[in-house]
């Protein structure tokens, strides 16, 4: 970037010299436009020269001047140095470095360009698929990931000892291809398959096993409530392990299947699985996955996955061409172009905001104001100003429930009865959340203000919501809860170190929720649990610890020749089992 300042600096002063044409100067001209010493200055001209932009002849002897020549247009130069950003996964750099040294020309060139760098390309015999995401990446480390795509990119690269269908009920194997318990449930017992090669090489053993799990009981582990149970784990030989627990757990199997619990090898460096992809690049802008040739299920189809962050306000310029497959699960306002294919679903879970009932102090600790708060909010009209993917008025966390229920009428008198009693002085609530749910945030503060609510929204990062100093600070925090997993998504929203519900919660209601879950997990039947959970939310409910908006609508859109795509239980669509239908005219 310095290179191209210093080039535009010496073009903008020359401009009128065509490029390819010789013209004189002296090298303190140089110095004085780069305001630097002569002997910078010819290092500066150098790296120029090398970099195909100039060419310098200095003058021989005295009162001889240097000859200097421009190769390339300041916009060309930017154009090669903001495509090589590009292929490093540097969206945003390229596009920032273009706005600053370039012509309104060049970033319309740049967004072609991009245009036709996402999609799908073959270089000789592979297959690539490059994907935009508005949104940086947080964590590949298993036990570190929160967030859903974080997760979902969890999935294709490590694998967990059992996978559950929490549709059917029923566990099949993953590492392991059997395993038994005994009558009390509290040992089991997993016999690995034989063969699984890390993407270092190695095979896994059961001391994989031993030693993940080894990390995984350490107290700072933000999933501590998966493996709190778990007394102690025995290799009995190097493809079974024992599993001795402290009490039965119901749900011990989906807990094994939980990506958080992913294998892994311990002491590789990087982010070594067992999984369908290994990893190339991984940081926060840009990640590249590569197809596990040696994987025990089978080589995925596609070569190479290449995910990028790019700047949202750039979405329909960079997709409505050639976008092979995106998923809009409310990151942009981008639903596709008429020649893509479209699958269309809706996935469990609601968007919400809770209110920090930690708080010692201010008008959140009044029920009547958090009432106010909740009754002033007309969902459908949220809907109707927002729209897609927003897709119906939310009263609970299951769909199904919230159809079932009335939408209220916002009733002014109703809700100016809860603020008197309320004893609200005008106190600024601090409402935060993340990029993905602004626009619902800033319509929240909106519609209160008529109400005199005043709501400051505060944006942060996807790392920087999980601190416990923000989580601390905020007095409610809008995100979603997603059930991909079903009833371990529910334990995890009430457990979990990362929860922004559970950390909010008061101390009475948290004590109420553990003692649930600890009969949760000694109930047998997914019936009579579903009835428990309904307990959970009920209290929620009668405390207005929460505020439910709306459910959302799942959309994919991909090419024609993409074959494979199906968006799973999390509305993400698996990897592995995409492949391109090759055009055999």
């Amino acid at each position: 970037m310095r290179l191209i300042e210093d080039y535009k600096a010496i073009r903008d002063f020359y401009k009128h010299q065509p490029d390819q044409a010789p013209f004189p100067t002296t090298m303190e001209e140089l110095a004085n436009i780069l305001f630097c010493s002569q002997r910078n200055a010819k290092f500066i001209l150098t790296k120029l020269a090398e970099s195909g932009l100039v060419s310098f002849s200095p003058g021989r002897g005295r009162g001889n001047k240097s000859h200097l020549t421009f190769l390339k247009s300041v916009d060309d130069a930017v154009f090669a140095e903001a495509v090589a950003l590009f292929k490093t996964g540097q969206i945003t750099e390229g596009l920032e470095l273009a706005a600053r040294y370039g012509t309104p020309a060049l970033k319309n060139k740049l967004l072609q360009w991009l245009t036709h760098f996402f999609g799908y390309e073959k270089q000789e015999v592979k297959d690539i698929i490059r994907l935009p995401m508005f949104r940086t990446f947080n964590s590949m480390i298993p036990s570190q990931a929160f967030f859903d795509f974080d997760v979902h990119l969890i999935r294709q690269v490590y694998d967990t000892i059992v996978a559950y269908d929490f549709s059917s009920e029923k566990a099949a194997g993953k590492l392991a291809h059997h395993w038994e318990c005994n009558e009390d449930q509290t040992e089991w017992t997993f016999y690995l398959k034989k063969g699984i090669l890390f993407h270092n090489g190695t095979e896994l053993t059961s001391k994989d096993i031993h030693d993940t799990f080894s990390l995984l009981t350490r107290p700072d582990f933000k999933q501590l409530w998966l493996v709190e149970n778990i007394r102690s784990i025995e290799c009995l030989d190097p493809y079974a392990v024992r599993f001795h627990l402290y009490k039965q757990n119901a749900l011990f199997l989906p807990f094994l299947s939980f990506p958080a619990l992913s294998i892994i090898p311990l002491g590789s460096t990087g982010y070594i699985g067992s999984g369908p992809f290994m990893v190339h690049t991984y940081n926060a802008n840009y990640c590249v996955l590569e197809a596990n040739p040696h994987y025990y299920e089978g080589r995925p189809f596609i070569d190479r996955f290449e995910i990028l962050n790019v700047p949202k306000e750039y979405e329909v310029e960079l997709l409505e061409d050639k976008s092979s497959i995106f998923v809009n699960t409310g990151e942009g306002q981008y639903f596709g172009n008429s020649g893509h294919e479209r699958i269309k679903g809706s996935y469990e879970g609601s968007t919400l905001f809770t209110f920090n009932l930690r708080k010692k102090t201010g008008p959140l600790q009044n029920i009547h104001f958090r009432q106010a708060l909740n009754k002033l909010i007309d969902r459908k009209k949220l809907i109707a100003d927002l729209g897609p993917p927003r897709m119906a008025p939310s009263f609970s966390f299951e769909m199904h429930h919230s159809l079932l229920a009335t939408s209220p009428n916002v009733e002014d008198k109703e809700i100016g009865f809860l603020m008197q009693t309320s004893d609200y002085h005008g106190e600024p609530v601090q409402l935060f959340t993340y990029d993905r749910h602004q626009p619902d945030a800033e319509w929240i503060k909106t519609e209160a203000a008529q109400y005199g609510i005043l709501i400051e929204v505060t944006i942060l990062g996807w790392d920087e919501i999980l601190k416990e100093e923000y989580i601390d600070q905020a007095d409610c925090i809008l995100f979603e809860a997603v059930w991909g997993e079903k009833e371990l998504s529910k334990l995890e929203l009430y457990k979990s170190g990362f929860s922004f519900l559970r950390q909010h919660l008061s101390q009475s209601t948290t004590d109420f929720i553990d003692r649930k879950i600890e009969a949760i997990l000694s109930t047998s039947t997914e019936k009579d649990r579903s009835l428990i959970f309904s307990d959970m939310q009920a209290r929620l409910i009668s405390q207005q610890a929460v505020v439910f908006l709306v459910h959302k609508s799942i959309e994919s859109t991909f090419d024609p020749s993409i074959r494979g795509v199906k968006l799973n239980a999390h509305g993400q669509v698996d990897f592995k089992n995409i492949w391109i239908k090759p055009d055999l005219t």
